[in-house]
C-alpha cells in the first residue's frame, strides 16, 4: 500500500506550487529526505518543476527508464515515463488542503513544515518526535 503525499513550496505572493508523490510519504521517509537533502529553495523548485513523482530520493537526477531507477534518484511520472502530470499551483495553503492527503510538506520562509492532525508543525520537530537524527548544514 502506498502512502501518498503533497510536497509544496510557498511563493512570495502566497500561492503554493506543489506535486503529488505516490510512495513513502510518511515522516520517516519523505520527511527525512526533504529535511536532509532539500534545504535549498532552488533545488526544491527544481524538484517540483519535474511534476508528480512516483517517489523522491536524495538526488533529483536525470531522465532514466521509469522501471530502471539509478540508486538515490527520484522517479517522476512526466520526466521518466512521459505522463502529463505537471506541478500544480493553488492560491493559498487552504486550497492545498482541500484534497487533504495523510502527509503534506510545505517549504516556506526557509523551513519545512508538515501538516498533520489539522495543524502545521515544523518538520524538524516532527522528526525529533519520531526519533530521527537531524542533519544540519
Amino acid at each position: 500500500m502506498s502512502t501518498n503525499s503533497y510536497i509544496g513550496i510557498a511563493n512570495p505572493d502566497k500561492t503554493v506550487d506543489y506535486i503529488y508523490c505516490h510512495w513513502d510519504g510518511y515522516l520517516s521517509h519523505n520527511g527525512t529526505i526533504l529535511n536532509d537533502h532539500y534545504q535549498d529553495a532552488e533545488k526544491i523548485r527544481h524538484l517540483i518543476s519535474e511534476g508528480d513523482a512516483s517517489f523522491i530520493a536524495p538526488e533529483i537526477g536525470e531522465k532514466h527508464n521509469f522501471d530502471d531507477i539509478p540508486k538515490g534518484m527520484c522517479r517522476f511520472y512526466r520526466r521518466d515515463r512521459g505522463d502529463n502530470v505537471p506541478a500544480r499551483k493553488v492560491e493559498n495553503m487552504e486550497d492545498l488542503l482541500k484534497d487533504h492527503l495523510q502527509d503534506v510538506y510545505l517549504y516556506e520562509d526557509g523551513k519545512w513544515t508538515y501538516h498533520q492532525n489539522h495543524q502545521w508543525q515544523l518538520l524538524v520537530d516532527c522528526l525529533k518526535e519520531i526519533g530521527k537524527p537531524i542533519i544540519t548544514s
